[in-house]
Parts: C-alpha cells; structure tokens; sequence
C-alpha cells in the first residue's frame, strides 16, 4: 500500500503500520501482562449471565481471606476428635 503514489493512501498505510507496532509492543506485550498480574484470580472470573449465554457453570465467588484465628481453634477441633463424647466431633457442642 505503501509503493501507491496516492499521498492520502500512504498517510493511512503509515497510520495503520504504527497502530499495528504500538498494539503489538505496548499494548500486548507490556499493558495486558501487567494487568492479568494485577488482576490475578478476579482475571479469571465468569460472571452468572455469560454463563448461562455459553451453558457453562459461572464462576464460584473468590474465597474469603484467611481471618485471625479464634480463640482455641485448633485445639478446640483436637478435643473434639480425640473424645467423642465431648460432641461427637463438634467443638461447639459443649461437654
């Protein structure tokens, strides 16, 4: 396109050569990369209403962050295991 001696074609030869090369270098090779690393999980997610246009499962919701432990967590569920009759393996069923 670029050998036409037309000067309006050679200004949108040039044009559409240079949206070419800025897409390929900055958009995809540097934008798109750093965007799925700041994303992470939620880059991934498929909401309910796409789901249901391509009859697939939509995507389960991001788990909730591990919070701070309570008070005799883990113990609690040693307990619970090691002596059944404290609540049949319940922690919170009291003696």
């Amino acid at each position: 396109m670029a050998a036409i001696p037309e000067l309006d074609v050679k200004i949108m030869a040039t044009a559409l050569g240079a949206g070419i090369l800025i897409d390929a270098t900055i958009l995809r090779a540097l934008l798109v990369p750093a965007l799925v690393a700041l994303l992470g999980r939620w880059n991934w997610w498929l909401p309910p209403w796409a789901a249901h246009i391509l009859r697939v499962r939509p995507s389960l919701p991001a788990p909730e962050p591990p919070g701070p432990p309570s008070p005799g967590g883990r113990a609690e569920w040693a307990h619970a295991i090691a002596d059944p009759a404290r609540g049949a393996g319940r922690p919170d069923a009291g003696p």
